[in-house]
């Protein structure tokens, strides 16, 4: 399965890794249910080459529109980015 897990300027760490996490977890654990399925291909995916995180951390990434063949699902997760109002 093609996973594509969408990254944008700003957004928390912990809503980027989390993702990641469950699906390396997801991957790292497929063999042990009877009939495994397919291993998941994951793409971070943002609108340019690199995204930066609300920590300073630099990530890259696959252009949206470099994508290519179509994933099987998008995440996209809430930003969760601060403001001075939030």
């Amino acid at each position: 399965m093609k996973v594509a897990v969408v990254a944008v300027d700003g957004m928390f760490d912990s809503v980027l890794s989390v993702v990641l996490d469950v699906l390396s977890s997801a991957n790292a654990l497929r063999s042990d249910v009877c009939g495994a399925p397919s291993p998941i291909e994951v793409t971070v995916v943002g609108l340019g080459e690199s995204v930066t995180t609300g920590h300073g951390l630099r990530i890259h990434t696959t252009p949206a529109h470099k994508l290519a063949p179509a994933p099987d699902v998008v995440v996209i997760r809430h930003p969760a980015s601060r403001s001075p109002t939030t």
